[in-house]
């Protein structure tokens, strides 16, 4: 018997479609008689179309006592409003011979009825499956400025909600996974552990899925599914590039800012030409600063900082700690030879890479990954006799290191000239 009801149950996606039809068409049926004054439809079509509606309702009701729904605000009301269609559709039938309560009724049916399809939909398909396409033209009609950094809100959570909600939202989690909120990506799925890898530019999960060939069964989205477009994977590849980030775009740093430190003689450059992320290192003027000279020139562009070298600057102590800590985005931090103690090393922990030889916390490894090669011994590799600018003597308080070489400059103006175009003086060292 368990196993016919459970047949029963999945004849729900038939079953479903003759009420709907039988009920629009007696709304309007009813609608034109009662314009023109006319009887109402024969009662042998009123009849069918409560049993239909009953049939719908019951098997969508055994079908939900299966397991793997997961229950949500559109099943419950898909369930509600079904079940209330079947009541109202049976209680036109008997109230037929009362035409003026049949029609109100029938009336009150095809509203439950297009309320349960609406959910339904939203269920199957996702949610605003309907009036996606209208909301995506309302958009496309208003001017707006193109954007130069993809953002996820724009561009990534439309994409998610129009292609992979109906497998991976909150009426369904097919792997256990979410697309629809970025604390469920950042989760992922029982398999592969978080959808993308934040701040990182590969190791994304989600996206060797959606590159996958489309026979293959590990594809995303399904064979048969609605399909990404071009676009929207470019979409989704590009923002991944970027590290997943979902706050809104990060902006371009002030321009005046970095303009400053380079009339510093701090060298400053953004990590990609497609990320407003700069890279930032005192290595020309590491003897001279302290904490208030670099707080007040990164003040300004501390969002924007993702890589901080402020390696032998031996004034920089544990009062730059305050500086460090409003900077959301640092991930490498250099402090060799610097004065940080032992108070700062809570603190540091905060961020994914901190390099620490010479310093009253010892790192593991000497090496500065941001700026400097040091070797087994502990020495810098020094390259050049003369200026590689002017060709005069050297002065090892103009120093800076370039591409793991330190390279020495006769005065203050010459590491400025280098940074512009350092080719072009490579062959002087």
């Amino acid at each position: 018997m368990s196993l016919l009801l459970e047949f029963f149950g999945r004849l729900h996606p038939m079953l479903l479609h003759l009420p709907i039809g039988m009920l629009c068409a007696l709304g309007i049926y009813e609608f034109r008689a009662w314009r023109k004054g006319d009887p109402p439809a024969p009662r042998f079509w009123v009849s069918l179309a409560a049993a239909c509606a009953a049939f719908a309702a019951g098997s969508g009701w055994q079908l939900h006592q299966e397991p793997g729904y997961v229950e949500n605000f559109a099943l419950e009301w898909h369930e509600r409003l079904g079940i209330a269609t079947g009541l109202s559709a049976i209680l036109c039938a008997m109230l037929y011979n009362n035409v003026t309560r049949y029609r109100k009724v029938l009336l009150l049916s095809v509203a439950t009825m297009l309320g349960a399809g609406h959910y339904g939909g939203t269920m199957t398909h996702g949610e605003d499956f309907i009036f996606e396409p209208l909301l995506r033209l309302a958009a496309n009609n208003e001017s707006q400025p193109p954007a130069s950094v993809v953002s996820y809100e724009r561009d990534i959570a439309p994409v998610f909600k129009a292609k992979c909600s109906k497998c991976h939202s909150a009426s369904k989690q097919k792997g256990g996974l979410r697309l629809d909120a970025p604390e469920w990506i950042l989760k992922g799925g029982k398999n592969d552990g978080a959808a993308v890898n934040v701040g990182h530019p590969d190791g994304h999960p989600i996206l060797e899925r959606i590159l996958l060939d489309l026979e293959d069964e590990d594809h995303m989205p399904p064979e048969g599914k609605r399909q990404l477009t071009l676009e929207e994977t470019d979409l989704i590849a590009e923002w991944l590039q970027l590290g997943a980030p979902f706050g809104p775009p990060l902006a371009a740093a002030d321009a005046a800012a970095v303009q400053r430190l380079r009339d510093n003689l701090v060298h400053v450059q953004t990590i990609s030409t497609e990320s407003n992320k700069l890279y930032v290192d005192f290595a020309a003027t590491a003897t001279d600063i302290n904490n208030q000279i670099v707080t007040e020139l990164l003040m300004p562009i501390k969002d924007n900082i993702v890589e901080l070298s402020l390696a032998r600057a031996v004034q920089i102590d544990d009062g730059i700690m305050p500086l460090i800590a409003q900077m959301p985005r640092l991930e490498i931090l250099s402090l060799v030879g610097t004065s940080i103690t032992a108070a700062s090393e809570v603190a540091l922990k905060e961020i994914a890479t901190v390099h620490l030889f010479d310093t009253a916390i010892q790192s593991e490894q000497p090496s500065d990954a941001l700026a400097t090669e040091i070797l087994a011994e502990g020495e810098i590799k020094l390259t050049n006799s003369e200026c590689p600018v002017t060709g005069e003597m050297i002065d090892p308080k103009y120093t800076i290191v370039y591409q793991g070489e330190e390279i020495q400059f006769c005065c203050p103006n010459c590491p400025k000239t280098f940074w512009e175009d350092p080719e072009k003086y490579l062959g002087a060292k």
